[in-house]
């Protein structure tokens, strides 16, 4: 008996299937000249030996297979054969009852049956998905040949009914040759469909009409547990402008699908198992197996969700990235994770394609896919991504979220990626500000010694604005290079240049130190290296120092800003012109002039003759201790502080003290503070935080300047001692419900000295009786104890001064820092 066998070719199906298996291999037809016609053989022909045996793991390939259908007849059944093959569509029923449910608006009944896992896999195919069934199949054929043959297939036997595959595990099928990726994916899809499956009892817990009661309303699709099959039906959809909402995909029939272009067979597949998993997923989400708010789901996200722990993002990115990688070849995976530095070295597109003999556009090409790909797989989207890690972009953040950022090849590549995944470029440049000056900050320690944080990140909220990134993430930078470093509460220069370095250590000590001291005390914080034999004139020579006494020198923070700068001018003109001279040796007129003149400490009348000779129209002639003071011919009447003050008229807005010194001459920081420390007493300008500055009309517009003036007299008045500003801040914000700073009051303090009688100490100390001391490194030598905590010492403080907390320990750390400097000195 002569067995014949009929072929059915699904003829609708074929375009859509070779098209997408095209595709997939478009790097095997490049070699191809364009428009010449090939046929699929040719295709396989110009295949590598590794893009072939990749062939057996293709779906798309064996759904393209699966299109012919052979049926076996013995003539003894059929009395006529025509022809050795029918071209007759497949018939895929719209009834299958697998798919069948019922949804109602937002919130839906639905009825899932499965075949019993007692049923016969002897009797062709189940209702049950293709690649399922054809597993089966694959499976059945290996445990045949190996009851034949008795080799090829180490150990393997399945049995007759649905459980006995159910029960299989990864490693029993891994045995069997030629079982890859996609056969272990549909085992997989398998388990998940009989999840309640008991193989002690042979059986399943019974749920063929199970009511799911759900809210869908915020609900969206997720791809990143898809199939790939399920993925380009999704895509599809897409593509035929359908709406792919949970809602639409579980009210959707095959009828429907059936109906719209480019939807094949595998994609129709796709759309079966995609629906079951979904109805499955639902039933999860509300028995609490899943919970969304932790995004436990790889199919159902809701969009409602606004908040998120940074453990959970953590965790979800590391996953999502992984279970991507699962997914995709190995040329893909290498080459994705090669170009993002992941688990492996970051490589150039150059090296990876000398690598796989392809051209850099190529690799980049399968980059570009790969990226698409992932975010689009993502369960969380990268606005929500952005929106959960914009404030959280620091030097910690790889702290707070590990997971992730371990597996990166550096922290550039770790920042790179979450630009990647938040659609938000050049987050490592935010993070990691190379392009910051490693000085910034130098000028500032210069002028006020240590800082605390906030000073700190207010001195910088220009500059990081201006190179993109923010005030904290600059110090963070400056920590990791070693420039500064973090001392409690304070931030200490590790480096500066001499001047600075000078500048540093002196704004500690209001009554100066000798050259040789500050020059040993230098080299010994390490901070510069200093010439102690004789005097570094590179490093004494500097507009932050004056020299208070022969070899003695004092930060200009504590010269005496009462003087009458005024005065001394005119009255040197007047000495000139009366003695008919153009210039003169400042000890020869100071010794000459009148009394109010010699009053003046000789050198503190030199440091005004240096800072403002050429306000007032002469030159200073300080080297080698020449000390001459002559006209300037190149004279201009206008005055560096009226330079000043018609700036900010003219813009209306506060300046930086950066900005103020650089519209003046010298461009100093230093001389900008002495013009700003009169401007402030004379009433023309208001200083409103650190290092920033405007006209009182603009600050005080607005404000009840009335009121705040009333709190710092009785501040002021009912104080027992004298009173720190931050007091001022303190207390009157907490009271009447304000955020200004204590230099805000300050300003408003000095504007009202002389109408109060009231005295000041480094124009931040005040109370209307005489200070018994200099300044705060004065009063704290006085009256703290080295051995005392800063608690104890802070109350010893409060004793003296009246100030804010956070002020005194700021203090009292510098204090302690300078006395355990100074016993290192010689004859301490």
């Amino acid at each position: 008996m002569t067995d014949k066998y009929t072929l059915k070719i699904n003829i609708s199906g074929v375009d859509s299937l070779v098209n997408e298996l095209i595709e997939e291999h478009l790097s095997a037809i490049e070699s191809i000249p364009e428009h010449q016609t090939f046929t699929l053989s040719t295709l396989l022909s110009v295949l590598t030996e590794d893009e072939f045996k990749a062939l057996q793991e293709n779906k798309n390939f064996f759904a393209l297979l699966d299109l012919f259908e052979f049926k076996k007849i013995t003539k003894q059944s059929v009395s006529r054969i025509e022809n050795d093959y029918e071209i007759c569509p497949k018939k895929i029923s719209d009834s299958n009852p697998l798919l069948s449910s019922d949804l109602q608006e937002d919130k839906g009944q639905f009825e899932i049956k499965l075949p019993n896992p007692n049923t016969s896999i002897t009797d062709g195919n189940l209702n049950l998905p293709w690649n399922i069934n054809k597993l089966i199949t694959r499976l059945r054929n290996a445990s045949r040949v190996r009851n034949i043959s008795g080799q090829g297939y180490t150990n393997f036997k399945l049995g007759e009914v649905l459980s006995d595959v159910i029960s299989l595990k990864e490693e029993d099928i891994l045995r069997i040759e030629g079982i890859g990726r996609s056969y272990l994916n549909s085992l997989k899809q398998l388990h998940d469909l009989y999840k309640d499956f008991d193989p002690t009892n042979m059986g399943i817990n019974e749920r063929k009409s199970t009511t799911l009661n759900l809210d869908l309303t915020g609900l969206e699709i997720v791809k990143l547990g898809m199939s790939d099959d399920e993925v380009n039906f999704i895509d599809a959809m897409v593509d035929n402008e359908f709406d792919v909402s949970l809602k639409t995909l579980l009210n959707l029939e095959l009828s429907v699908i059936k109906s719209l272009p480019l939807i094949g067979p595998a994609k129709r597949e796709g759309f079966r198992t995609l629906k079951i998993k979904l109805l499955t997923e639902i039933e999860k989400i509300i028995s609490g197996e899943i919970v969304l708010e932790k995004y436990e789901s790889r199919l159902i996200r809701d969009s409602k969700i606004e908040v998120l722990d940074i453990e959970i993002l953590d965790r979800v990115i590391l996953e999502d990235l992984e279970e991507f990688l699962s997914k995709i070849s190995p040329r893909e995976v290498d080459i994705f994770q090669s170009r993002l530095g992941f688990i492996q070295e970051q490589l150039t597109l150059e090296t990876l394609g000398k690598k796989y003999e392809i051209d850099r556009e190529r690799v980049r090409q399968i980059e570009r896919k790969c990226r698409d790909n992932f975010l689009d797989s993502m369960r969380i989207n990268p606005e929500k991504i952005w929106i959960l890690i914009r404030d959280q972009l620091d030097s910690s953040l790889p702290d707070r979220i590990p997971l992730t950022y371990d597996p990166f090849d550096s922290a550039d590549c770790f920042y790179d990626f979450l630009s990647f995944i938040s659609c938000h470029n050049e987050i490592r440049k935010y993070v990691l500000p190379k392009s910051a000056k490693m000085g910034i900050l130098d000028e500032c320690f210069a002028n006020e010694g240590n800082l605390l944080h906030n000073q700190a990140e207010e001195y910088l909220e220009e500059y990081s604005n201006s190179i993109g990134t923010s005030p904290s993430n600059i110090l963070d930078f400056l920590v990791q290079n070693k420039k500064i470093s973090l001392d409690d509460d304070c931030i200490v220069p590790v480096t500066l240049p001499k001047q600075e370095a000078v500048a540093y250590i002196l704004s500690w000590y209001d009554k100066g130190l000798p050259w040789m001291d500050i020059s040993r005390l230098i080299n010994l914080r390490q901070i510069a290296n200093v010439r102690e034999s004789w005097l570094d004139s590179k490093a004494f020579d500097s507009e932050y120092i004056f020299q208070c006494d022969r070899g003695k020198y004092k930060h200009i923070k504590y010269f005496k800003r009462n003087l009458d700068i005024g005065y001394i001018f005119s009255s040197l003109h007047k000495y000139l012109s009366d003695n008919s001279l153009s210039g003169i040796h400042v000890k020869d007129w100071h010794d000459h002039a009148e009394d109010q003149i010699k009053s003046i400490d000789y050198y503190e009348l030199r440091f005004v003759l240096r800072s403002y000779a050429k306000d007032y129209g002469y030159c200073f002639d300080g080297k080698s201790g020449r000390d001459n003071i002559s006209n300037d011919s190149n004279f201009k009447t206008v005055t560096q502080r009226e330079i000043i003050l018609n700036k900010m008229l003219e813009l209306g807005k506060v300046m930086t003290k950066q900005e103020i010194a650089r519209l003046i001459r010298s461009e100093s920081l230093n001389h900008a503070s002495l013009y700003l420390a009169e401007l402030i007493q004379a009433g023309q300008v208001v200083q409103v935080d650190f290092a920033k500055y405007t006209t009182p009309n603009i600050v005080f517009k607005n404000i009840d300047i009335e009121q705040l003036t009333k709190e710092i007299v009785r501040i002021i008045e009912e104080s027992m001692r004298p009173v720190d500003s931050s007091i001022f801040e303190l207390s009157i914000n907490q009271n009447l419900g304000y955020s200004y700073s204590k230099y805000f009051y300050a300003s408003i303090a000095l504007q009202m000295l002389n109408e109060k009688g009231w005295y000041v100490v480094q124009n931040k100390i005040f109370w209307n009786k005489p200070i018994p001391f200099n300044s705060l490194a004065d009063i704290s030598r006085q009256c703290l104890m080295i051995e005392n905590s800063t608690s104890d010492n802070f109350r010893l403080l409060l004793n003296h001064v009246l100030i804010a907390e956070k002020e005194a320990k700021n203090n009292i750390a510098n204090w302690r820092s300078s006395y355990e400097q100074q016993t290192h000195l010689p004859g301490q």
